[in-house]
């Protein structure tokens, strides 16, 4: 008897660990949904970078993997590395490395399938001096990957 009493104890206390792990409480039960598609933003864009200081011709080479992205972009003759991430509604977010001349900073909107339009921060540390300079880049698809 006391065995049997034991036994059910031991049944009764798996099962009420287990239950939690048999649903997703994240929205009160039930399956999660699969993560909306991200869109393809891998290719080469082109475009200006432009705030008070004038315009620069902006190059973006990228590279995409599910929602992170790498590559490289150029703001006039500087290039950095950069990373970065895009979510489901095209919101593309990327930060650079600080290179020996600065580094570039920003966020940009697909606002169709072949623009990209966003604000960034332009930090020079020494080329020739160190400066900040906020503005927007417009860039356009060139060249999908």
């Amino acid at each position: 008897m006391c065995g049997r009493v034991v036994f059910r104890r031991t049944l009764f206390a798996v099962l009420l660990l287990a239950a939690p792990s048999c649903y997703d409480d994240d929205d009160g039960g039930g399956p999660t949904s699969p993560p909306a598609p991200v869109p393809r933003i891998a290719g080469i864009w082109s475009g200006i970078f432009a705030s008070d200081d004038g315009e620069a011709v902006t190059i973006f080479d990228l590279v995409q993997n599910g929602r992170d992205v790498s590559g490289v972009v150029s703001v006039g003759a500087v290039a950095w590395p950069l990373d970065g991430t895009v979510d489901s509604r095209g919101f593309f977010r990327w930060r650079t490395g600080s290179g020996t001349c600065g580094s570039f900073d920003g966020t940009a909107d697909l606002t169709s399938a072949t623009h990209l339009r966003g604000r960034t921060d332009l930090d020079r540390f020494f080329c020739p001096e160190r400066r900040r300079s906020r503005g927007d880049v417009n860039v356009d698809l060139e060249n999908r990957r």
